[in-house]
């Protein structure tokens, strides 16, 4: 759902992976409300749209960044439906091609139960890391989450809980540590 923290997840962690020496594409694919342009002080209007519909190179819109390794891909204009156009045969070949251009690949994606377009994309990558607000998100919220992804079953290889409430982080052994 909305507000989980998945960009920042998202670039906190093509961030660290930089660090470790790792290649890295970070790649605006929420295609109904991009934040990843704030994060890295980025032009949103050139992007990941723009290789979807064949109009641009990958090096034509992979921004390097101040981080040595990592590289941002923004959301290029908002397409009319996204969802055409993440179906599409050239999506698939873009992911490829994405994939092939460097070590890591990371997606961050419009929230899975608003937005059709996170099922999709689950289709085309390697593997899907999900995003859980704690004390936001409700568990029937997770549970039917993880049902559709089931039904487009891509290597689940986690989940992240994030913005836990002090009082309930409080519980785990090492808040304090």
């Amino acid at each position: 759902v909305p507000g989980e923290g998945k960009t920042t997840t998202a670039a906190n962690l093509a961030v660290s992976m930089a660090l470790d020496g790792k290649a890295v594409t970070l790649v605006d694919s929420d295609l109904w409300k991009p934040r990843i342009h704030h994060v890295f002080d980025a032009d949103p209007l050139v992007g990941f749209t723009n290789l979807l519909l064949g109009e641009r190179e990958i090096a034509d819109v992979a921004k390097p960044t101040d981080i040595p390794g990592l590289s941002v891909i923004c959301s290029g204009p908002l397409p009319p439906d996204s969802t055409t156009v993440l179906r599409s045969a050239r999506a698939r070949e873009t992911v490829a091609r994405l994939v092939s251009s460097t070590e890591v690949v990371i997606f961050d994606s419009p929230p899975l139960l608003v937005a059709t377009d996170a099922l999709m994309l689950s289709a085309l990558v390697d593997c899907v890391l999900l995003i859980v607000a704690g004390g936001h998100t409700r568990a029937d919220a997770v549970r039917h989450a993880s049902e559709m992804l089931d039904q487009a079953n891509p290597k689940i290889v986690g989940a992240v809980l994030n913005k836990m409430p002090k009082k309930a982080a409080s519980n785990y052994g090492y808040y304090y540590y």
